[in-house]
């Protein structure tokens, strides 16, 4: 068999699993494969027929990716020994022939060896790690993962916020600006407004340095700061990093318009309305952008679009 084949196999399980996991994202019952693992072993389902049917009424059709997935993976490790992906899928899914979880430890010890500075891989040996109870070692792993790759932080973000505090997932992870964000934004879902807070503060203390580190066009950067600030009430330092984003892009017409109606927020018309002016040679139709022009022109007290 030619080697590009096992190649093929490789790639193809990788798909199918990305393709499933993608399509649970807006599902009605959105598990995460690792939930759905959980689950599984949990159930003490008595058989494989027992797990597809169960697997078949929870999430219809899509599940026969995740065999195509195992089959795959199954195949292509005869042949690319040395891809630790593979192992990875099969302790990932090896639930779905019921292999003890015992030995899943070893395939994926084997993708670390193989694959030592892959996040996805990293991430996996520390979820085996905390289901094994040595958080020590999973915060490890975890830490290694997330400073590798964006992709992955949301998830190390979700497991831990639920079993630490915002102190201990800090220093455990040590998370720059975007993993303080992460943080962020999910204690405001989950309606943590104390665990938020020590975030937003955290940020602030290291604003200066995130703007040294900044890429040149993550717009999205001066965005979320503004965000935190304003969470946090320092209305005049939230606006003056959309002025540094509008510096950075100055035509980027929705940081101009917000830009505009932030600095309407702290009373600052006129440069608003310089942003205001701006917008409506580029956008002569949006209505908004033109009755808050005649509100000010008109000298009318009105409130923040924002």
């Amino acid at each position: 068999q030619s080697p590009a084949d096992f190649r093929a196999m490789s790639d193809l399980s990788s798909l199918y699993l990305r393709r499933f996991e993608r399509n649970q994202q807006g599902a009605d019952n959105p598990m995460s494969v690792q939930e759905i693992r959980s689950t599984v072993e949990s159930a003490g389902f008595e058989s494989s027929k027992e797990i597809l049917s169960w697997l078949n009424r929870a999430f219809g059709d899509k599940v026969i990716d995740l065999y195509r997935a195992h089959v795959m993976a199954s195949r292509a490790v005869l042949g690319q020994p040395l891809r630790g992906q593979n192992y990875l899928i099969l302790a990932q899914l090896g639930f779905l022939n019921q292999l003890p979880h015992a030995e899943t430890k070893p395939l994926i010890e084997q993708a670390v060896r193989l694959r030592p500075y892959n996040s996805a891989v990293l991430y996996c040996a520390g979820l085996s790690q905390a289901e094994d109870g040595d958080l020590d070692k999973a915060c490890e792993l975890w830490r290694q993962a997330f400073h590798l790759s964006k992709e992955i932080q949301p998830l190390i973000i979700r497991s831990l916020i639920s079993h630490f505090s915002a102190e201990q997932i800090d220093s455990a992870i040590r998370p720059e600006a975007n993993g303080l964000w992460l943080m962020f934004s999910d204690y405001e879902a989950k309606d943590l407004t104390d665990r938020q807070l020590w975030v937003a503060q955290r940020y602030a203390q290291q604003l200066s340095n995130f703007m040294t580190q900044a890429h040149p066009r993550d717009v999205g950067f001066w965005v979320k700061s503004y965000d935190i600030l304003s969470f946090l009430g320092r209305d005049q330092q939230a606006v003056a990093c959309l002025g540094l984003a509008v510096e950075k892009f100055p035509t980027d017409f929705k940081l101009r318009k917000r830009h505009a109606f932030a600095l309407i927020a702290i009373g600052q018309t006129e440069p608003a309305m310089k942003e205001l002016e701006w917008c409506r040679l580029r956008s002569p139709d949006d209505q908004q952008i033109t009755d808050v022009i005649t509100s000010i022109a008109r000298n009318v007290p009105m409130e923040s679009p924002l």
